[in-house]
């Protein structure tokens, strides 16, 4: 019958407030004219273009206004008193209600557009896990995923060193904080790079407890004879890394102690005295090669020649005109001998060849050794060679060209054997270098009642000379080092058994160290033959035989020691061009 539910809420009204009756019915057909009116009359603005709901809403009061005012004039001619106050007041309530109902009619219309324009704005949300926009795909554009983890470095410098990446994980929208990230500090001298500047320790000078070996001793003794090297412990102090004190090291004493055989002052040599050491070379010294047969044996066919022999001077040979070029061949003198009984031999002379640019018109000189003789006369032997002490043999004297000071080449003498006054071998001299001369022979016995060996000189440096018996005054059968040119000495102020000399050379051998109290000397060192590497080559003599012996121009016996009791041969120098 009402189908507009406004229209059925105000008859309700009306009847729980009117009571039964005439009354009722009449108050129920006025209301429906009154409800009817007034539906007409809210419908009306909505259909009015340009108007909006508010104004639906206060047009649709006025109108009800005035129903109402209709409804009570007819209500008061037709009732008592009673009945039209209570039909006014239930009309009037009606009506408010209508009113009320007609406000919420247009809310549904608000409520219903609030959802729609919340699902039409829908954005992505990062890091539920859920396709938020219904786009098909699960948190697009967001900068990570939820539980995502990357490496990350929040300091300057680079992954280098010690410095090392941390681990960063997503928290939805963003990515969190950088966890485990090692940064550069600074450098703690452990072994590692704490900078992280691609450099360990680069300011450290050790590392913290790092062991190293230290000596505070004079240079060249560590670890030599009875000196040794200690120990020192890399500590903190003053906030850097430093060496400790060394600890547990030995240093030399001032001089070897007589007849205990230990090297006690560190230089190498056992129970011999300073001044036996011999003098090396100023600078750097190229050293020579050794000769190969065929360099032995180069095609001299259609040159000159001029031999040279021994006179004990100076000889000097003007280089011809046009001759810009010479080779030459220099055997070593070989060294003396003392005694025929007992004696060792002489050592054999070294031997050098070359080949030399020359000047026409140039005077050079030409040095023949001499050779060793007995020591008797307590003199050098020319070219070099060094005396022993009595009853000893003295060294051969070397063989050599020069051009003013300087010599072109050289071949090295033998050196002296040594003096003996028992019934066994007398030590034999060392055979002239080669790049190296031979060492003299210690005695047989190896007492400390004996002298020793003097030593063989090498390129750059003259050999050491033998130690004398201790108990005997200074200088009584000392063995002497080797210089240039000229081999060691034994000087004895009282008869004994001396030992032999050092042969000459481009450095002289040492002389073997005597004995004062009448036992055996050592035997005397070869000196040490030279030639330029890119001019020649050097040969070193074997015993008492001289080098390159079968050679042409080396008649029998040339620079080869002395047999024992017999002086040794001189040397002999010639020259193709």
């Amino acid at each position: 019958m009402f189908s507009d539910p406004r229209v059925r809420l105000a008859l309700l009204v009306a009847l729980l407030g009117s009571g039964c009756g005439d009354d009722v019915v009449s108050t129920a057909t006025d209301t429906d004219a009154t409800t009817d009116a007034t539906s007409e009359s809210t419908e009306a603005p909505t259909t009015t273009p340009g108007t909006g709901s508010s104004e639906a809403t206060t047009a649709g009061s006025e109108t009800m206004g005035e129903t109402t005012g209709t409804t009570t004039s007819e209500t008061e001619s037709t009732s008592d008193e009673t009945t039209a106050s209570t039909t006014d007041v239930s009309t009037t309530a009606t009506t408010d209600e209508t009113t009320e109902t007609t406000a919420t009619t247009d809310e549904p219309t608000e409520t219903t557009d609030a959802p729609t324009t919340e699902t039409t704005g829908d954005e992505e949300l990062c890091g539920d896990g859920v396709d938020d926009d219904d786009d098909g795909e699960i948190d697009e554009g967001c900068p990570c995923a939820l539980d995502e983890t990357q490496p990350c470095y929040p300091f300057p410098e680079g992954d280098v060193g010690a410095c090392q990446p941390g681990v960063q994980s997503c928290a939805g929208d963003t990515w969190g904080p950088c966890e485990g990230a090692i940064g550069p500090s600074d450098e703690l001298c452990d072994g590692l790079d704490n900078n992280c500047d691609d450099a360990v320790d680069e300011t450290c000078v050790c590392q913290i407890d790092e062991v190293g070996p230290c000596y505070p001793g004079p240079e060249g003794t560590a670890d030599v004879g009875i000196c040794m090297s200690g120990t020192q412990t890399c500590e903190v102090m003053d906030g850097e890394a430093s060496w400790g004190p060394c600890m547990d090291f030995v240093l030399p004493e001032p001089a070897d102690a007589c007849n205990d055989g230990i090297d006690n002052n560190c230089d190498g040599l056992v129970d011999v005295q300073e001044e036996s050491l011999g003098s090396c070379a100023m600078e750097p010294v190229e050293p020579p090669k050794t000769c190969t047969n065929d360099q032995l044996n180069p095609d001299l066919g259609g040159l000159s020649k001029t031999a040279f022999s021994y006179t004990g001077a100076d000889q000097g040979w003007l280089v011809p005109g046009g001759v810009t070029s010479v080779w030459v061949k220099l055997w070593g003198a070989g060294g003396g001998s003392w005694d025929a009984q007992q004696g060792g031999p002489g050592g054999g002379g070294g031997f050098a060849i070359a080949n030399l640019s020359v000047t026409p018109g140039e005077m050079l000189t030409v040095v023949v050794g001499g050779r060793g003789e007995d020591s008797f006369s307590q003199m050098t032997i020319y070219g070099g060679g060094g005396h022993g002490g009595f009853f000893a043999g003295n060294g051969g004297g070397r063989s050599a060209l020069r051009r003013g000071v300087n010599e072109l080449a050289t071949a090295g003498g033998g050196g002296g054997a040594g003096g003996c006054n028992v019934p066994q071998p007398c030590p034999a001299g060392g055979a002239g270098g080669g790049p190296i001369g031979e060492d003299g022979e210690d005695p047989p016995i190896g007492d400390m009642t004996y002298g020793t060996k003097g030593f063989g000189a090498t390129h750059a440096c003259g050999g050491a000379g033998g130690t004398t018996t201790c108990g005997c005054t200074l200088q009584q059968g000392m063995g002497g080092g080797g210089s240039q040119f000229q081999g060691g000495v034994t000087i004895m102020s009282a008869p004994g058994q001396g030992g032999g000399g050092g042969g000459g050379g481009f450095f002289g051998g040492g002389s073997g160290g005597g004995d004062c109290g009448g036992n055996t000397g050592g035997g005397g060192g070869g000196g040490s033959s030279y030639v330029e590497a890119q001019a020649g080559c050097v040969v070193a003599g074997t015993g008492a035989t001289a080098a390159n012996s079968a050679d042409l121009d080396h008649p029998p016996g040339i620079g080869n020691g002395g047999a024992p009791g017999n002086d040794g041969n001189p040397g002999r120098v010639v020259i193709y061009y």
